[in-house]
């Protein structure tokens, strides 16, 4: 994220860079994972994707590389493999997500500026009607609040924890924003969040930031219950 990021960065906020072939390769290929196409345990064949998308093998690694250290792909021996996450996996890391990221925007509410917290604001809305925002799109908005508070948060492990840990849930995730009537939960979720630090209450930031992961928690157990 940080690498595209930087990427964006150097063309300004109005201008969009040029479209590179490893980012097509990598949005082609987490689109795959998320919509199942891809399922966990896929042995990913490297001869077959270059001709599917028709680029060279070196774009196509750079992607592959991209995915591996985000926890889409592991490897095991010389082959790379989706990385199966069952809804066990999924329960069991958002609670320890609660736990990081409660403490986390504990830790950011008195650092972030009120200029980032308008940004934040502006990303959101940005999602709403009349906006029909791409899955891509929600998921680079979900990054960019939940990434800016752990940063803010000041401790760089509990930074990097909370996005291991985010990157291990994002299939699951990025389902549940692509659900109809969970995006607009998930607003009014982040939203809360916000009010929350721009009051500057640490407590109640952090109780917002508890009531958003565990109306995904919820959410996901009833959608199990419907199996």
């Amino acid at each position: 994220m940080q690498n595209q990021q930087q990427e964006k960065n150097a063309y300004g906020p109005q201008a969009a860079p040029p479209r590179n072939r490893r980012w097509e390769a990598y949005d082609f290929l987490v689109d795959r994972i998320i919509a199942g196409t891809l399922p966990g345990g896929t042995i990913i064949e490297e001869r077959a994707l270059t001709e599917e998308l028709g680029l060279s093998r070196t774009p196509l690694r750079e992607a592959l590389r991209r995915l591996e250290g985000e926890g889409y792909l592991v490897r095991q021996g010389r082959k790379l493999i989706v990385h199966t996450i069952t809804d066990r996996d999924f329960m069991e890391i958002l609670h320890i997500r609660k736990i990081l990221e409660a403490e986390a925007v504990a830790l950011a509410t008195p650092k972030l500026a009120s200029d980032q917290v308008r940004k934040l604001r502006e990303a959101l809305a940005s999602l709403q009607p009349p906006a029909q925002p791409s899955p891509s799109e929600r998921r680079a908005v979900d990054d960019l609040l939940h990434g800016t508070i752990a940063e803010a948060s000041g401790n760089r492990r509990l930074a990097a924890a909370i996005d291991d840990l985010r990157q291990k849930t994002r299939p699951i995730s990025v389902r549940l924003l692509s659900e109809a009537s969970y995006p607009i939960l998930d607003f009014n979720e982040h939203m809360a969040i916000l009010d929350a630090v721009e009051m500057r209450n640490p407590e109640q930031a952090r109780l917002a930031m508890l009531a958003h992961l565990e109306s995904a928690r919820m959410h996901i157990l009833r959608k199990l219950a419907e199996y």
